[in-house]
């Protein structure tokens, strides 16, 4: 099967890459440069362009990689199918925010770019009129070989390494964790044979920040410091009823890779 992977050099673009190519696909990864020349045939493709931890100092980068690349290649390429990568963190009713000062809301949805960039590559994708093309919302990923300190649990792990952790977040937050493997295990399927055009990948691993950090101090001997400003953020399960119907999805347990990957994490 070919595959045509945007955002391959990313945390999980190139993670899925190798998987492809290791179970005998062919996989075409254009470099960023490249994008907009992409006008040959692209097989299946994986949206996994994207601005994430920095979104909020690359205003202008977060709108071209979740919308205006995402526009040309919809309009100007040929493929069988297309899987556009988002978040669960737009899954507003999920996901509640308990702190002194609320965020500002539009229609349940935090205000940020990242949000509102996000949610408008959804809609081009759902109201393009254009035939198997796919949205998938993705909740937090653990890869126990990302040591870029991207998102919050590789950062804490690397600060556990260096003896004290910085607590931005609560100790009651709670937000839905899946392991890498089974998200790839998810995207090689939605994209080729998935029957919905839309598509929510999580777990039901609902994770503590408090089971985190028992188990980084156990691991690290490290210190731990929450902050003043400290939001408690509480997510609901996820719905993946579908995924079980359609692609026989069991989600792995907590209990088989928290702790390992927390231990790789910071080492």
């Amino acid at each position: 099967m070919h595959y045509t992977i945007f955002g391959s050099t990313g945390r999980i673009g190139s993670y899925l890459k190798k998987k492809l190519i290791s179970d005998g696909n062919s996989v075409f990864s254009p470099s960023r440069k490249d994008y907009y020349l992409a006008h040959k045939n692209l097989g299946h493709v994986i949206y996994c362009s994207g601005v994430t931890s920095d979104f909020k100092f690359r205003s202008f980068d977060t709108i071209e990689s979740h919308v205006c690349l995402l526009s040309f290649l919809l309009k100007n390429t040929n493929f069988e199918s297309f899987n556009y990568l988002s978040s669960t963190r737009l899954n507003f009713p999920k996901r509640s925010y308990i702190n002194k000062i609320s965020p500002k809301f539009y229609g349940g949805c935090e205000i940020d770019i990242y949000n509102a960039s996000k949610l408008a590559g959804e809609a081009l994708c759902t109201q393009s009129n254009i035939s198997n093309v796919k949205v998938t919302r993705i909740c937090h990923v653990v890869n126990p070989n990302d040591k870029k300190r991207e998102n919050f649990l590789s950062d804490i792990c690397g600060q556990a390494k260096r003896g004290e952790i910085i607590l931005n977040s609560s100790l009651e937050t709670k937000k839905n964790y899946i392991h890498i493997d089974d998200l790839i295990f998810l995207l090689q399927l939605i994209g080729p044979f998935g029957k919905k055009k839309f598509y929510n990948i999580g777990s039901n691993n609902l994770i503590s920040n408090n089971e985190i950090i028992k188990k980084l101090i156990k691991i690290t001997k490290c210190s731990v410091i929450t902050s003043n400003n400290a939001q408690t953020i509480l997510e609901s399960k996820i719905n993946i009823s579908i995924l079980k119907k359609e692609f026989h999805y069991q989600p792995t347990h907590k209990k088989f890779w928290l702790e390992k990957a927390l231990k790789k994490l910071s080492r």
